[in-house]
């Protein structure tokens, strides 16, 4: 039987698969187990700090992630199994992940949007062509 199986979970797991399977071709489980457990206890504390404590008991961080109400099983599998995070992470809150998926984040004032557009536009520019490490040389002239 696998060891996901086996011991689903068990603290030592990653240390255990690093120290007896290093270097092998087995299935790494490991990682996304750490990165599910976090983004489940990051859920815990903020439904906590949603719905069991006061306004006036959190600081500024923990007020603006707090839940207020149990997400639907659509919205918490997809936080949970987002591709982006769910290999190797980062581990974001639910709080923004809703926000993202609902559109709240998308509403900013236009000339906003398109400041924030251009200056990643000059630093892109100034990184990749600008700068001589990025641009292409060719090994052999008469290749290319």
């Amino acid at each position: 039987m696998l060891p996901c199986v086996r011991r689903p979970c068990r603290p030592h797991s990653h240390g255990y698969r690093q120290y007896h399977y290093y270097g092998s071709y087995s299935l790494d489980y490991t990682g996304p187990q750490m990165i599910l457990t976090q983004k489940l206890t990051n859920m815990a504390y903020a439904l906590h700090d949603g719905r069991a404590r006061a306004k006036k008991d959190l600081n500024a961080n923990q007020a603006a992630m707090a839940l207020s109400k149990v997400p639907t099983l659509l919205e918490f599998f997809g936080h949970v199994f987002f591709f982006p995070g769910f290999l190797a992470g980062p581990v974001h809150q639910l709080r923004d992940y809703l926000d993202f998926i609902h559109g709240v984040m998308l509403r900013m004032p236009c000339y906003a949007a398109v400041l924030r557009l251009l200056d990643r536009a000059r630093c892109y520019y100034s990184a990749f062509v600008l700068s001589p490490d990025w641009q292409y040389r060719c090994p052999k002239p008469a290749a290319c």
